[in-house]
């Protein structure tokens, strides 16, 4: 059994969509897509590889089709 965790951290932003970790210096992105929030960490410290990583996220989430997320494997027509 874990034992429970002590949270001394908060979130600070430090730019669009982006946030750091205040406990542990980790960055977090948090993008809205078709009205749902979606927050990952982006797992480094470093703020200029969060930003190209927070960018990666943000097209990588543009590029799912949403309206697609209920399909089950029979619908899918494959060739």
């Amino acid at each position: 059994m874990r034992a429970a965790q002590h949270t001394s951290g908060a979130f600070q932003k430090v730019g669009e969509c982006l946030y750091r970790y205040s406990s542990n210096g980790v960055y977090y992105a948090r993008v809205r897509t078709d009205g749902k929030e979606v927050r990952r960490s982006l797992g480094t410290r470093d703020p200029a590889l969060a930003r190209r990583k927070l960018a990666d996220f943000r097209r990588e989430r543009r590029e799912i089709d949403h309206s697609q997320g209920k399909l089950t494997l029979s619908e899918i027509n494959f060739c």
